[in-house]
């Protein structure tokens, strides 16, 4: 983390805070605070722990304490991820785990080589060293329990794998959607990675002597961490510092937004599950706003398109889009908001043509115009807009464009650009980043239209062509790809200024319950240039999942500061570890409200707790920045 913050913008400060209260003991499942010496229970599969940045080299050799009860029979067919970024996205991976049989396991390259070291189970109710080494000299992989050279697969050690994009994950992964997350039905110890292969002889020195693992003790050191749940930060001891924060899985939890700063906007995910199957209940979305925007200072709302979910019929688009435009029409007056066409938006869901008959009907440029806060239009369609939002601090133009952008509307855009140059630029449109976090090669370009003639852009053109070229492009937003979490790229524009694209959509998540009706609530301190990000479901009321409520710097993202703007203020780095540890345990860390056998989960503080936390997912491409 600190020598990304050293990079060009110093960024991507996570404060991830946030503040629960209540009169009751509190669960915090799976953070059972016991000495070090215990590790971390991950049984009940909520917690886990999120590297900072993506491994800076490919290990070779894997090492872990864990423990795992005798007989536990796992969820699905793995007891579950040690350590690992799996995910359904194509990315480069590498995890290690173990199978519902008890036994070790290392994923290779995305299933190149899929290893199972089946001659030991290891589920033993005691805590065991297990390490894997990929010896490329012996073309095998070899597993050592306690130090002891175990088993030897002769199935080859497959190729190198390409630099991670993705971050690791200690005892969870990164399955998005309805699909059941492998999380690690034991606790969790130490984890330690090196670049080379190690010896028996250095593998039986680190389980005997683990406490002294670091950058200054052990040469190809990739990774170090013993967990502690006293702590919501599983400090790296290797010279890449690449800390672990605590995070969790498909977790919702009653809370606070974040103080409300100079201004905010919101942004909503693809709304499409809602407006198909669960229409009635769409007004929560503008009861929340109309109740909150004063107060929280709302100046815009941004959607990232697939607002309706495709239609077979004429009358099935209108038993979407009516109740769809009559609840927002709601904001009119109050928040302009900023529609944007998804795939599933066009007439044929981009089968051959670029149809959008139901959309613009349901908001038509002129009433758009007249009502709705857009300011101008490319061609007359509401697919392609723009739209002029102050504040008291700094003012916006919002560009919004249509899914697989053609060149002349990017050509269109970048004249906004220069012709409104003292303006933060603000693009959505519905796909640019994969799942991955990373800009998508393909996106529009691998649907149906294009093989005939249908002309349109993928993610990595959006950057090529518009994006890099103009100092005043602030950042972008869009959907289209499942996330549980936030996820963002930052990339360094031709003129020095950090592009952010973000990826806000948890739209299949929780869908049988319609909890897609999330909102981001996007709060700006200009004094700072700190973003402070919310993730809320206006159904429940509660937030989703702890990293998705966290704190950005933009500063290095544009020359337009506001007139309150402090340089030595946005320059400071925040130790946002100890933020974290203020606002899980109050002043005082608390260790002692828990059970003795590292099961528990619960800490009891008495009244007006203030608990919780989260930590920004930074799933980025950061090559560029470094």
């Amino acid at each position: 983390m600190r020598s990304f913050n050293r990079a060009i913008k110093r960024a991507a400060l996570a404060l991830a805070f946030f503040i629960v209260t209540t009169c009751t003991a509190v669960a915090m499942p799976s953070l059972s605070a016991q000495a070090a010496t215990y590790g971390v229970d991950f049984r009940n599969g909520v917690i886990k722990y999120i590297l900072d940045d993506p491994l800076a080299k490919i290990p070779n050799t894997f090492e872990a304490s864990i423990w795992i009860e005798e007989g536990a029979q796992g969820n699905e067919k793995h007891i579950g991820y040690i350590f690992g970024n799996e995910m359904s996205a194509a990315t480069s991976i590498l995890s290690y785990g173990v199978d519902r049989d008890g036994h070790l396991f290392v994923n290779w390259n995305g299933y190149e080589r899929y290893v199972v070291f089946d001659s030991v189970d290891v589920r033993m109710s005691e805590w065991i060293h297990v390490a894997v080494v990929r010896n490329e000299q012996a073309n095998c992989f070899e597993f050592y329990l306690n130090g002891v050279l175990t088993q030897t697969s002769t199935t080859g050690v497959g190729t190198a794998i390409k630099p991670f994009a993705t971050t690791h994950i200690i005892g969870g992964d990164r399955f998005i959607q309805n699909t059941p997350s492998k999380y690690f039905e034991g606790k969790i110890r130490q984890v330690t990675l090196y670049e080379q292969a190690l010896t028996q002889g250095e593998i039986n020195r680190d389980r005997i002597n683990g406490d002294n693992i670091s950058g200054a003790t052990r040469s190809g050191l990739i990774f170090n961490t013993q967990l502690s749940a006293d702590d919501v930060v599983a400090r790296d001891t290797s010279y890449y510092e690449n800390d672990a924060y605590v995070a969790s899985t498909n977790h919702s939890f009653e809370g606070k937004f974040f103080e409300t700063q100079d201004y905010s906007l919101s942004v909503i995910p693809d709304w499409q599950m809602v407006t198909n199957h669960y229409n009635t209940i769409l007004h929560t979305l503008p009861d929340f706003l109309l109740t909150n925007y004063s107060a929280q200072k709302i100046k815009a709302l941004i959607t990232v398109g697939d607002l309706a979910d495709g239609g077979n019929n004429e009358a099935d688009w209108y038993r979407m889009f009516n109740p769809l435009k009559a609840q927002l029409k709601r904001l009119y007056g109050h928040i302009p908001f900023v529609p944007t066409p998804g795939n599933h938006d066009y007439d044929d869901e981009c089968a051959s043509t670029r149809g959008l008959k139901y959309f613009n009907e349901a908001f038509p440029a002129d009433e758009m115009m007249e009502r709705g806060g857009m300011a101008g239009t490319y061609d007359g369609g509401t697919e392609n807009a723009y739209y002029l939002v102050d504040t008291e601090f700094v003012n916006y133009i919002i560009i919004s464009l249509e899914f697989g952008y053609r060149d002349e509307v990017l050509a269109w855009a970048g004249e906004l650009c220069e012709q409104y140059s003292d303006r933060r630029v603000i693009i959505t449109t519905h796909s640019i980043l994969t799942a991955g976090g990373l800009y998508d090669p393909a996106g529009a370009t691998s649907y149906g239209w294009t093989s005939k003639g249908v002309e349109a852009n993928s993610g990595e053109d959006l950057w090529d062509k518009f994006l890099r070229k103009y100092p005043n492009i602030f950042m972008a937003f869009c959907g289209h790809v499942s996330s549980d979490d936030v996820l963002y790229a930052e990339r360094v524009g031709d003129h020095g200024n950090v592009v952010t694209a973000f990826v806000i959509n948890a739209q299949a998540i929780i869908m049988n319950d319609g909890l897609e009706n999330l909102v981001s609530i996007l709060t700006f301190d200009e004094e700072r240039q700190i973003m402070y990000f919310n993730y809320y479901s206006t159904i429940t009321e509660k937030f989703y999942n702890y990293q998705n409520q966290f704190a950005y710097s933009f500063n290095g993202n544009t020359p337009i500061c506001a007139p309150n703007y402090d340089a030595q203020a946005a320059s400071e780095e925040v130790d946002r570890a100890q933020i974290l540890r203020k606002v899980v345990y109050g002043d005082a860390q608390s260790a002692d409200a828990n059970t003795n056998d590292g099961t528990g989960a619960v800490i009891a503080i008495s009244a007006m707790l203030v608990a919780l936390v989260g930590l920004v997912f930074l799933l980025r491409k950061k090559g560029v920045r470094r």
